[in-house]
């Protein structure tokens, strides 16, 4: 799908009539293909094996993506699909900035294979409840940024924690976090407005428990996982 392909460059704005998209054949989806297609409800390619930038944002009515081959997410790939509750993309290895920013109505980001999360990834995803991204090494600066309703994450693999990047999520109390590895970077700043001596938290080694203690985090809570 070239870029642009449904993006009217004369209004700068997507075509309005389109509900639902399947290209079973189409290999990658260019940069603002569907950018502001306001009807859009579903989007699925078996076959496309990168998304490109801007590729779905503002399409406001989108709900489900389906993409079981994509391995790569461009920036701001689903900035603002409001509606978007469904992604399928198991075999996306990059998530990157602001790839789902502001999916007001998604509850669940479980992506299997990705080693990393870009800056703002996730942020103002108000319904996000739980995160499993086992692979990820790198949470880019303000990845989940004012998710309040996010309750759990685990990121075992995890070496770099950016500035901001729980910012708000006052409702975490469970996590797991470099239970495989040394947590190297964990910003100061990672988790503003979190009561984090209220979570209860899986790691791998002392030093990951001590770095989450200076950060906050109670040792009574911190459990070491062998």
């Amino acid at each position: 799908i070239p870029a642009e392909a449904f993006y009217d460059a004369g209004s700068r704005v997507g075509v309005k009539t389109i509900k639902e998209v399947s290209a079973p054949k189409a290999l990658t989806i260019g940069d603002f293909a569907f950018d502001s297609c306001t009807a859009l409800t579903t989007a699925t390619f078996p076959m496309a094996t990168s998304i490109g930038n801007n590729a779905f944002r503002n399409c406001t009515a989108l709900t489900t993506a389906n993409f079981p081959v994509a391995t790569s997410i461009g920036e701001w790939a689903f900035t603002q699909c409001t509606a978007l509750t469904t992604v399928d993309i198991p075999k996306a290895t990059t998530i990157q900035n602001s790839a789902f920013y502001g999916c007001k109505a998604l509850t669940t980001a479980s992506f299997p294979m990705a080693t990393s999360i870009g800056e703002n990834a996730f942020k103002d995803c108000t319904a996000l409840t739980t995160v499993d991204i086992p692979m990820a090494t790198t949470i880019g600066k303000y990845a989940f940024y004012n998710c309040p309703a996010l309750t759990d994450v685990s990121f075992p693999v995890a070496t770099t924690i950016g500035e901001n990047a729980f910012y708000k999520c006052a409702a975490l109390t469970t996590m797991e976090i470099a239970t495989k590895s040394t947590l190297e970077t964990l910003d100061v700043t990672a988790f503003v407005n979190v009561t984090t001596a209220n979570i209860t938290v899986t790691t791998g080694s002392t030093a990951n428990k001590n770095l989450l203690i200076a950060r906050g985090f109670t040792a009574e809570k911190i459990t070491l996982k062998p």
